[in-house]
């Protein structure tokens, strides 16, 4: 109990001098994995008491690396069982090792650089080179553990990815660990045990609902800033996505900040079709981040064998051979009653590159299409005009993110959206979508999206109707 006060004390002292600290997350999985050590090592050495009948028959020394192990691997349990839905909530991994790295860190960290950093504050008044010497082993045991961290870190499966967990599993969760840790206190706590599980188990089917309707083609255009992102669940649950934003310097991954997230939100943990229009940065970067935390299946990309962005060879390196190269030759497909056709480049051009060989896809699904036509410059717009008849699409992710050097008064006319995408960035340098492209489309009666001032842009269809909303005007339909 006085354990309970000190800590309570302690969390009511910083959120007295420190409100926002409650909405810290250090100072929400500190004080959490402490108050779980508190609550759970005692229960869980009740649960183990069998164990000392054969503790004392083992030799003095084997009872000595018993119980630190034990105590050890308890505490490590706890704080992890602890922290572990909060973690998954805020970093979407939860890690595996812990148990055994604790084994070794904990007394480096907590006994030796710790009482080192104690002893070195008291000798340094008194002898500053002992306090000097001691520092520098104190410096050495923090390089060791760091050392250990990278080393259990490098094991395959340290740790993995999980989705977002909803606060109705963290507290399902948080139920199955309290009646599971009392058994041994109040044994009908089995039958709450078993309720919870099975209510677990009904809000996981419940939840798979967020991966896809069975009969409904989702988009939605993400706000990764100056690039594009677009993620599509396809009738049935395959998911697409179309690229993934970028910097130029790198300094920001939208595929890790953004993308990712909302992938795990929507517990989509496999990428089906992965899709680089083409190989500048502010559409490949992300795709990095996704390649390496995401199970993808298939890789697409234009085939510009001109790209001059160093990331291309390293993309496609990364992506082996799950890469395929798309062209207006290949045959149109079907997914989940969607039809797919690539409507750009064609193999045999080779006077197309960079934003031009852009690699133009069309989705359709019943009486609704989607033309997703990455940085295509007008000549290639003029390309794509005299190789398709009927271009009219209900939605437009506008070409080159609205610039004037696409979007040509002929291919605004000829796509006759309902709904013109603009994938752009609030007060960019670059002044996009540029006002004249705007007024081509207002003219046309297209109504105007734009991810700088509406944020995330979703569309749902069943084929017949489609319904549009933006991040900041969730409330209803456009």
């Amino acid at each position: 109990k006085d354990l309970y006060d000190a800590l309570f004390l302690a969390a009511f002292l910083i959120l007295v001098a420190a409100p926002a600290a409650l909405f810290d997350v250090s100072f929400q999985l500190s004080f959490l994995a402490v108050f779980a050590m508190l609550y759970l090592v005692p229960r869980f050495l009740e649960i183990a008491a069998p164990l000392k009948h054969w503790a004392a028959e083992q030799s003095w020394a084997k009872r000595k690396i018993a119980a630190y192990v034990g105590a050890s691997l308890l505490t490590s349990a706890a704080a992890i069982l602890g922290t572990g839905p909060l973690v998954g909530l805020y970093f979407n991994r939860i890690s595996v090792v812990g148990f055994l790295a604790n084994l070794l860190l904990v007394p480096l960290m907590g006994l030796g650089s710790t009482l080192l950093s104690l002893l070195t504050a008291l000798i340094v008044f008194l002898s500053s080179p002992l306090a000097l010497i001691l520092t520098e082993v104190n410096v050495l045991l923090l390089r060791l553990s760091v050392s250990l961290v990278d080393f259990f870190s490098r094991w395959p499966l340290a740790s993995y990815r999980i989705t977002t967990p909803s606060w109705a599993e963290i507290l399902l969760f948080y139920g199955v660990i309290l009646c599971a840790a009392n058994l041994k206190r109040r044994p009908r706590a089995i039958y709450v045990l078993a309720v919870l599980i099975g209510i677990f188990i009904a809000v996981q089917v419940y939840d798979s609902r967020l991966r896809g309707h069975p009969d409904r083609l989702e988009v939605s255009f993400l706000d990764v800033g100056q690039g594009d992102a677009a993620v599509v669940h396809l009738p049935g649950g395959k998911v697409m996505v179309i690229d993934a934003g970028g910097t130029p310097d790198g300094s920001f991954d939208p595929g890790e900040r953004i993308v990712a997230p909302y992938l795990w939100q929507r517990k989509i943990k496999r990428i089906d079709f992965l899709v680089s229009t083409h190989y500048h940065p502010d559409h490949l970067q992300g795709l990095f981040f996704l390649l390496e935390n995401f199970e993808v299946t298939r890789v697409w990309v234009n085939g510009d064998r001109e790209a001059d962005f160093s990331g291309a060879e390293r993309f496609l390196l990364s992506a082996g051979d799950r890469v395929r190269a798309m062209n207006r030759e290949n045959r149109a497909a079907e997914i989940g009653g969607v039809r797919l056709e690539f409507l750009h480049p064609s193999r045999a051009q080779r006077e197309f590159w960079g934003n031009s060989a852009s690699l133009v896809l069309r989705l359709t699904y019943g009486a609704h299409g989607f033309l997703f036509c990455g940085d295509i410059e007008s000549l290639a717009e003029e390309e794509i005009l005299k190789g398709n008849s009927d271009l009219i699409s209900t939605v437009l992710k506008a070409p080159h993110h609205g610039s004037k050097t696409s979007n040509s008064a002929r291919f605004v006319k000829s796509t006759r959206p309902q709904f013109a995408v603009f994938t752009v960035r609030a007060g960019g340098r670059s002044h996009l979508p540029n006002p004249e492209v705007l007024e081509r489309y207002k003219t046309i009666g297209a109504k105007i999206l734009r991810t700088d001032r509406d944020g995330a842009i979703f569309f749902e269809t069943n084929g017949k109707d489609i319904q549009a909303k933006t991040y900041l005007q969730s409330k209803g339909a456009l």
